[in-house]
């Protein structure tokens, strides 16, 4: 019920006043991983990236992210999580792609929303607030969150940071 508590608060507190600044993919994803006490380097790669984002709603966005990719593994594979991203005049986006169960296209758009859960067998619990919340922080910055399938299974996320907020 914690859990759950600490989620609602943390979608509410989303979209308020974003202050952006630059800040390093690395070094934000390398912080999450420490609190999430993923040990084992090979599970997480990353890239370096500067992009304008506020610091702790990325952080907040990069840890319910790979909290799914945890929580949603592949039972027949090792758990890999990519995190890249690509940035130009127009802005920035990062990609989280893991080797999960994936999500099916028609039911990429309900995870989206807010208290959804897709409820399949071996599902670890959530509240389904955190891929809201991480749409919602993209939307808080000007930008977009999309969901498609990894090559070779798995889910990639795929957040966009404008420039010039």
């Amino acid at each position: 019920m914690l859990g759950m508590l600490e989620d609602v608060l943390s979608y509410s507190r989303v979209g308020g006043a974003v202050q952006p600044t630059s800040v390093s993919l690395r070094q934000v994803t390398e912080e999450v991983v420490r609190d999430l006490g993923i040990e084992n380097h090979r599970i997480v790669e990353v890239e370096d990236l500067a992009l304008h984002a506020d610091r702790g709603q990325l952080r907040t966005l990069l840890q319910n992210l790979l909290s799914n990719a945890m929580n949603y593994r592949s039972p027949d594979r090792d758990l890999r999580v990519r995190i890249s991203g690509v940035s130009n005049y127009q802005g920035a986006t990062i990609f989280v792609a893991d080797n999960g169960k994936g999500i099916k296209p028609e039911d990429r758009a309900k995870a989206l929303e807010p208290l959804v859960r897709l409820r399949r067998e071996g599902d670890g619990p959530g509240s389904g607030l955190g891929l809201a919340t991480c749409s919602s922080i993209a939307k808080a910055h000007g930008g977009d969150l999309t969901l498609t399938e990894t090559p070779g299974g798995g889910t990639t996320v795929a957040i966009s940071f404008p420039s010039g907020l």
